[in-house]
Order: C-alpha cells, then structure tokens, then sequence
C-alpha cells in the first residue's frame, strides 16, 4: 500500500490541507519539518482515523479533532487515497459533529459516515462501499489502528535505547509490540486449572460411589470390589440384548430399502408425467405463436422502413437548412442590389449638379470680360450697383443651401459607415449559426450524459433495493431450514407416540396362547398394562397427520424461498451488469463531449468539462444577441438613410432654382453693363470685387462637389464587393443544397419503399410507433426462443419414456410404508430397553475413565505450570522463549538490511552469555564485526553505527509485525526524530543510510526540525503555524 493523496478539512490544527504524497514516489525519501506542536503528527493521526475512524494511540476521538478554527456550517472530512494491487483505494470519513443549522439558529448533529470507493488504473470507478466499511477496510488491510500506527511510524530514538537495553526492559517493549500478556495469562491459568482438577477428582469420586448404590442389574444384582469388575458384567449383559437388536435392525434395513426403491420409482413417475403435461403446454403455445407470424413479418416490414426513414432525417433536415440558407442569401443580394442602386442615382445627380456649377463658372468668366467693359460706362451705375447687390443677395442664399447640402452629404457618409459596420458584425451570423447548430449536438450529448447519470442513480437504487430483498430472503431461508429442522424432528417424534400408541393399544387385546400381532409371540410375559383407549390413539395419530401436513407445507415454502433467492441472485448480476455498461457509456460519451468540444476550447484532464461548456454556450447567445441587436439597429439605420436622402433631394431642387436665379441676375447684370459705358471708378471696382467673390464662392463649391462626389464613389465601391461576397455565399447554398438533394436521392434508390424525394421531405418519423413495433417484436422473439428452448428439454428428457402409471405404484409405495413402520416400532421398544441400560454403562465408563485421565493430567499440569513459570535449567519463562523467537526474526531480516547499509560488516546476533545477575535471561543482543573477526555488545557502536543498526532493527520489526498480523505491504515508513543526538559524521552516515533505502521502493519520511536535514533533504513537507493554533502545509519538491 502507497500512500497517495491525504486530505484534512477542518482537522486539528488544519482548515482544509491536501498532502499529496504521491509527487514523492519517485525518489522515496522526504522531510517532514515542522515546529514541535505545529501538527506533524495529525498527518498520521488524519490517516489513521480514515482507516479505522481513531486517532493514533487513541488520544481522541474523531469529533474531539474537528477544528477549533471551522466555521459552524462546515463539516470535518478526512479523505485519504492509497494504491494497492493496481488499484486505487479512496476513503472519506466524517466524524459525529454538531453544526448549525441551514435553516433557524442552534446546532443539530450530524451521524459519522464512511465511505470507500474504488477505481482501477484509468481512474474508472469500480465499485463503492457506504455501510460495513470498517469490515472491508479490515478485509483489505488485515491490520487494526495501534498495528498500522506501529508499522508505519517508527520512534528512531526509542530503538536506538532498545538497542543497549536489558532483557528485562527489552521484553517490556516486545511485550507492547506483540501483544504476549497472554502467555502470563497462561501461567496464572495453569495454576488455576490445577486447583480446579484437583477438587473436581474429589467431585467425580463422589458421583461415582453414587452410581454403584443406584446401579439396577438386567440380570441378577451382584457385589464387585472394583468399579472396572463391574463395568465388565454390565458389558456381558447388555451383549445379548444387543444380539437381538441386531437381528430386528436388519429387518428394518430390507424394509428401508424395498420403502426407499418403492418411494423412488412413484415420485420419478410423478416428475415424469409432470414433464407430459408441460409438454403438451407447450406444443399449444407454439402453435399460438405459430399462428401471429405473418402478422409479425408486416411489422418486421414496417420497421425496417420507419428506420431507414429515421436515418434520412438528418439529410432532410440538412436540406431544409440549405434551402433556408439560399432563400436567406438571396434577400440579402436584393438588399444590397437595391442600395446599390440609390446610391447610383445619387451620383449621377451629383453628376448633373457638377456640369451645372461647372456651366456657372464659365458665364463668371465672361461676365468679368463685359464687366470691365462696362466700366466705362456711368450712366446706369448706379442702377448696375443696385442689380448687383441684389445678384450678390441671391448668391448668398444659393450658398446657405450648399452648406446644408454638404451637411446632409456628411450625415449620409456617416450612417453609410454605421450600416457598414453592422453588416459586418451580421456576417458573422452565418459562423454563429454553424457554431450553435455544433453547440446543440453537444448539448444534446450533455443531456444523454446527465440521463445516463441519473439512470445509474436508479440502477445503483435498484442494486440497493435488490441486495436488501436478497438478505431479507436469505434470512427467510434460515429461519425455514430452522423450522424444517424442528419439524421433521416433530414428526419422527409424534411418528415415535402414535407407535407407542398403537402397541399399547394392541397388548390390552394379547390372550395367553394366541400370536402377538406385532412380534407373533404367543406368551405374553411383559403386557403393558396402561390405560390407551381409541380416543388417544386418534389424538397421536391426528397430531401425527398435523405435524407431517406442517414439515410438508414448510418444506415446500423453503423451496419457493430458495427459487426466490436464486432469482434475486440472478437480477443482482444483471444489474450489476448494466450499472457495468452504463458505466462505460458514460466514459465514452464524456469523452466524445471533450472531443467535439476541443474544437474551441481544449479541456484539461481533471477539469470539469460541463461548467466550461455551459460559461461557452452563454457566451454565443450573448453573441447572438448582438448580432440580432445589429440587425435592428441596421433597419433603423437604413431608415434615417432614407431620410437623409429625402432632404438631398428636396435641398438639391431648392439649389438648383437658386442657382437659376442666380443666372437671371447675372443676365440682367451684364445687359446693364453692355449699356454702361463709362462707369465711375469706385463703383467699377466695387463690381471687380464682388464678381472675385463669386469667383471664389464657386471655387469652394466645386470643392465641396468634389469630395461629396469622391464619398458617392466609395460606396460605390463598397457596395458593389458586398453584393459579389453576397453572391458567393448564395451560390455556395446553391450547391450545398444541390449536393444534399443528390445524396438523398441515391438514398431513395436503396429505400424499403419506393417514395419521391417530395414526399420523403414531407414525411415525418413516427417514433413512438417504432418503438411499439421494437417492443412487439422483441416480445415474440423472446417468447419463440423461450418456448423452442424449454420444448427441446422436455423432448430431450422423455426421449424413449412413457406416461407412467402412478395408481399401482402408489399401492406398492404404501404397502412397504406400513411394513417398514410396523418393524419399527418393534425395534424402537428394544432399543429403548438398550438405552437406559447403555447410559448407566456409559455413566460408569465415564467415572472410570476421568478417574484414571484427571489424576495423570492433573500430574502433568503441575509440571507444565513449572516449567512455563521460568522453574527450569534456562531461567527462561515461555513469554521470554516466544519473544526470543520474534526477537531471532526480527534479527535475522534486520541483518539483510544492516550487511547492506555497512557494506557487509556488521550483524546481529542474540547474545550466548548473560551479564550475570539472578533475573531470566535470553534477550540481550551483540554486535559481529567482520574487520574484527568476532562479536562484540552493542554499546561500543558510535552515534552513527547506533542510528543505522536501530534503523535496520525498526524496519525489520515493522516488516515481522506486518507479516504476523497478514497484513497487506504498507510502502511507506515514517521516522520520527532521533536525529537531534548525532554529529555531523553520524548525520551524514544516517542519510546515506536512509537515501540506500529509497531502492526499496518505499516512501521515506523523516520527522524532525534538525536545520542540516533542511539542507540535506530537498523535497519537503512543511508544517507551519501562525502562531494561535492554526497549521498549513506547503511541499518542497527541490
């Protein structure tokens, strides 16, 4: 057994810790350091109490360690793993505690629960115990808690004075290991036992002076000196009684015999027409069936059909998505085709609109050659001055209306970029479509694990239920066989009584000279003369007839009762069977969930998978809802667009009348110039100006058209790539569909019936009449399968028989019972005449034989107590000789391991000279050194020598321990101080001792808090207090 994993929650000093022992199995040896009281030793106690539900040493009990620190609601749980014989073995234990309650304020009380479960290497479970654990865990270890405690941790000091100690107080420390009180007990026993023999002699003499008074001859009474002269003639005398039993006793035996054979052949001739009559059942049942088979053949038919239409429906409903997925596609091409197309007509007018103000720059122009020729002119001047204020009025409106223009441009731009955006996220509709469809299966798969889940449930509830019926019948079937017993021995006893009866009855007829109807006798010298009228007889024999109706009827109860328990049997390995399967099913079926799952998310090995997949499922609905959120902003978006352009439209027609009047001005401005001649000075440059305003006015206009031109285009652009990626998707749903719809019509080649692929689009599975199909099936199969069997048997067993005839075999059967009963009674009344004759015999035999046998053990008792008391030439007890022989054990495994760890120089042996003294002796210990030639005591060894012969003499006690108590291999030691005493040649001579060991194959834990095996010792287990009582470990795997 290897320690794996020990977990502590709200244990002693510990909230909730976890020592994971296993990390150390491949180099075997370790530290554990800690302050002293810090809670190194809770570790073993934690491990102990799981096993055997008390602490080490029984200092507490398992509800005096639930912590201090442990919060009210929470429950104090030890779980401790270990690995034996390729399995792996889980224990958790929960002391009796007191927490609060859910509900209300106080405290309730909790029961202790245990419960052990085991898993093979693949960590499957195998199977799980919740009652009789300690009984299981007993079964597997063979080891009670002080044993494995002893075994497991050894006190290095407390060997290392073993070692040097007298044999005396060596036999204190073996006395406690081993457990040999009993053979002190012995020795008080025997002393005992010869004070008892003694006064029992006198009691037997007694009883038999008695018996000799008391003694009633069959013969003639006589006087003997001796009770052996007696015992002799009361042998003589029950001779020829015997000689006469004899002779009626081989009657009886015929009679047995011919009753046993006759008996025999009636009840063989029963089972016999008991096989016809079932026969002929059964043929009547086949032809039943016989008759339902064409009817079944339909149904055969039917079903195949129903399943291959059930195995098209995934096709058909790939079809039907396809189909959706085109239809989808295709209002999205009409979509983008009909934006497009806006935005075309937005740009050709923008195009009309550029050729307008491109029209308007041209007449500036020209209107700036008339203008410097009507500079001249100054008659109409003034009317000029008036005309161009109000063409520079005009001029100022036309460009309000261009800004809002622009305005209006920028807007569309910026809810063209919104729509963009959108769209973009709702593309992603069809990959969250795909990944949601996927996440479906999974989850389908998910909901078959968690139904198989709670179909184990059921089962395991089934198994319970089954196994707690099975030893209700079990006992039912005791309690039977008891009574079928008792029954049996009541009615050969009322058997007995209605014989007595019967002859009591007869003998009141006997007449001297006529033949006895019994024995045929004519004298009649011993007439029993009792008062047995016909009354008492019908009294013995209606109790007869009642106590073999009771031994009938109870015989045939534990009959049903057995065929009941065979059943139960059979139904626990079906079940049993299936809670396997499922089992099985439930690891596949989770590993496929991991398997279709890593597609975008890769699950570790202990991680749980279904809490993954569920935070992943949440997270593409709320992706979902952003895409559906997309969609409706995109509507509302595309309406505002709508909007916008509207008001384009509207401010463009406004522009453009501006525009035109803007051109009348201009025309009435240059018919007054060409009628100006010479114009005054400031007002010709007045004119200048405001025509070089116009000017730039329309520069910045045509600026503006510009860019509002370049934004057309660009969406343009956009467009026209969305409606060829939109394309591509509805040509690639095109084909899928186009594929989908080829398969299913290579499917409909192969189909049962023959169907067009519309109608199979249409069809439904009707599953519930599948199943009933299945059922009905199945039941007749079964039924034909169970008839032909159970037909073939009956055939089989009355091949070559007849239909017997029971009457006249009955009448024989009879006829030999009232024989046979008649020659019982008759030797019945011999043998009582024997019986009290032979019990006075045997009394006397008896006395005789205790006599002579009670005054030679008696003798011999003496002696024994004796010599076991030490009295003897060795001064030896025989508690000193069996230690001495456990010690000799232990000595000669502990010489395997100190040869090994002294390079072969040192060895054990028992001492053959005493140091003297007048106490026993034959346990002391010397040392063989080989570079010495010769042996030596124990005590010369150095500090480092001592440590390494009293680790060897430890794990040699440990190894005689386990295998005296049959205990299963405990891979694991923990040494507990001992290393504070040495110096630092003895230190390192004790850790290359130690890192020897560790080829074992064992676990190797030293207890200690000496700072240099901090230094030597790497890997670690680390016990730390705060100081107020609360404890945590860390491991140190350098």
């Amino acid at each position: 057994m290897q320690p794996r994993t020990l977990r502590m929650k709200n244990f002693g000093p510990y909230l909730d810790e976890t020592v994971e022992f296993g990390v150390f199995l491949d180099q075997g040896l370790f530290l554990v350091s800690g302050k002293t009281g810090a809670g190194k030793t809770t570790i073993f106690d934690g491990m102990t109490f799981a096993l055997f539900g008390q602490t080490s040493g029984k200092l507490r009990s398992g509800k005096e360690m639930r912590s201090l620190f442990a919060k009210d609601t929470e429950e104090t749980e030890v779980t401790f793993s270990f690995s034996h014989g390729g399995l792996l073995y889980e224990v958790i234990r929960r002391p009796e505690q007191e927490v609060a309650k859910k509900r209300g304020n106080g405290t309730t009380k909790r029961a202790g629960k245990t419960i052990l479960t085991v898993y093979d290497e693949a960590g499957n479970e195998k199977r799980q115990y919740t009652k009789n654990v300690d009984q299981e865990l007993y079964q597997l270890l063979h080891l009670t808690a002080e044993q494995f405690f002893k075994i497991i941790m050894l006190p290095q000091g407390e060997f290392r004075n073993f070692l040097i100690a007298s044999s005396t107080d060596k036999e204190q420390v073996l006395r406690r290991l081993f457990d040999t009180e009993i053979y002190q007990n012995l020795q008080i026993w025997l002393k005992e036992q010869a004070r008892s023999k003694s006064e029992n002699i006198q009691a037997k003499q007694n009883q038999a002076d008695a018996l000799i008074d008391n003694f009633k001859w069959f013969k003639e009474a006589a006087v003997f000196p001796s009770l052996t002269e007696a015992k002799s003639a009361w042998e003589q005398d029950l001779t020829a009684l015997t000689a006469t039993i004899t002779r009626q006793t081989e009657i009886v035996s015929e009679l047995v015999v011919a009753k046993n054979k006759a008996e025999k052949q009636y009840y063989q001739a029963e089972e016999v027409k008991r096989s016809f009559d079932e026969l002929d059942k059964l043929l009547l049942q086949e032809i039943e069936l016989d008759a339902k088979k064409i009817a079944i053949s339909k149904k055969e038919t039917e079903k195949k059909w129903l399943l291959w239409l059930q195995e098209q429906m995934p096709l058909v409903n790939s079809i039907k998505l396809a189909t959706a997925k085109v239809d989808l596609q295709a209002d999205k091409l009409a979509i983008a085709k009909k934006e497009a197309g806006k935005n075309a007509q937005m740009l050709e007018s923008w195009q009309e609109q550029r050729e307008i103000i491109q029209t308007a720059t041209t007449n500036l122009e020209e209107t700036k050659k008339k203008l410097h020729s009507l500079e001249v002119k100054l008659p109409q001047a003034e009317l000029l001055e008036e005309q161009t204020e109000k063409l520079l009025a005009q001029k100022k409106t036309s460009d309000k209306t261009q800004e809002k223009l622009v305005s209006i441009n920028q807007d569309i731009a910026a809810l063209q970029l919104s729509i963009f955006q959108k769209e973009q996220l709702t593309k992603k509709s069809d990959q969250w479509q795909t990944t949601m469809t996927a996440l479906a299966k999974i989850l389908q798969s998910v909901s078959d694990y968690e139904k198989l889940d709670k179909t184990q449930t059921s089962i395991l509830e089934q198994l319970r239920l089954t196994r707690k019926e099975f030893i209700k019948i079990q006992a039912i079937k005791s309690k039977l066989e008891t009574e079928v017993a008792e029954a049996k021995e009541n009615y050969l006893l009322q058997k007995s009584n209605y014989a007595k009866a019967m002859i009591a009855r007869l003998s009141l007829d006997l007449v001297a000279g006529e033949a006895c109807p019994v024995c045929g006798a004519t004298e009649h010298p011993n007439i029993m003369h009792q008062n047995m009228d016909l009354a008492t007889v019908k009294e013995s024999e209606a109790a007869l007839n009642a106590a073999e109706e009771e031994k009938t009827n109870l015989t045939k109860e534990l009959t049903r009762t057995v065929a009941k328990q065979e059943q139960l049997t059979e139904e626990q390995q079906k079940i049993e069977k299936s809670l396997s399967e499922i089992n099985v099913e439930m690891a596949a079926l989770k590993e496929k969930i991991k398997l279709d799952f890593s597609t975008w998310q890769t699950i570790e090995e202990k991680e749980d998978i279904f809490p993954v997949i569920a935070s992943f499922y949440e997270q593409q609905e709320r992706l979902g809802e952003e895409i559906q959120k997309a969609r409706e902003e995109q509507t509302e978006l595309k309406q505002k667009l709508d909007e916008q352009n509207n008001k384009l439209t509207h401010w463009t027609e406004r522009y453009h009348e501006q525009i035109n009047g803007l051109e009348r001005f201009k025309g009435e401005v240059e018919s007054l110039q060409t009628q100006v001649g010479k114009s005054n000075a400031a007002v010709l440059r007045q004119k200048i100006k405001t025509y070089t305003d116009l000017i730039a006015a329309l520069n910045h206009q045509l600026q503006e058209d510009r860019i509002a031109g370049e934004t057309l285009k660009a969406t343009a652009k956009s467009y026209s790539a969305q409606i060829k990626e939109i394309s591509g998707y509805h040509n690639e749903a095109i084909e899928e569909v186009m594929r989908l719809t080829q398969q299913l019509e290579v499917n409909l080649t192969r189909a049962p019936r023959e169907f067009s692929k519309e109608q199979v689009m249409k069809l439904v599975v009707d599953e519930k009449r599948l199943d009933e199909l299945t059922a009905e099936i199945q039941t007749y199969e079964n039924k034909v399968f169970v008839l032909t069997e159970q037909k073939q048997k009956l055939q089989a067993k009355l091949k070559g028989k007849e239909m017997p005839q029971l009457a006249e075999l009955a009448t024989v059967y009879k006829k030999v019972q009232v024989q046979l009963s008649e020659s019982q009674n008759r030797l019945l009344l011999l043998k009582e005449q024997q019986k009290d004759n032979q019990e006075l015999l045997e009394k006397l035999n008896t006395l005789v034989s205790f006599h002579e046998k009670a005054l030679s053990e008696l003798a011999e008792i003496e002696q024994l107590s004796q010599v076991l008391s030490g009295k003897n030439m060795y001064k030896t007890s025989l508690e000193r000789y069996v230690l001495q022989a456990y010690l000799a054990e232990i000595l000669t495994l502990a010489n395997v391991r100190l040869q090994q760890l002294t390079n072969g120089r040192y060895q054990f042996s028992l001492a053959e000279k005493s140091d003297g003294g007048r106490g026993q002796k034959g346990l002391d210990i010397d040392i063989y050194d080989d570079n010495a030639g010769q042996a030596r005591r124990v005590q010369t060894l150095s500090g480092g020598e001592s440590f390494i012969a009293a680790l060897a003499l430890a794990l040699s006690l440990a190894d005689v321990i386990q295998n005296r108590t049959g205990g299963i291999a405990l891979d694991a030691l923990f040494i507990d101080e001992g290393f504070g005493s040495l110096d630092e040649e003895a230190l390192e001579m004790a850790l290359e001792a130690l890192s020897t060991l560790e080829t074992e194959g064992r676990l190797i834990g030293i207890i200690s808090h000496v700072p240099a095996l901090k230094e030597k010792i790497g890997r670690q287990i680390n016990v730390k207090t705060n100081g107020a009582g609360q404890s945590k470990i860390t491991l140190n795997l350098a």
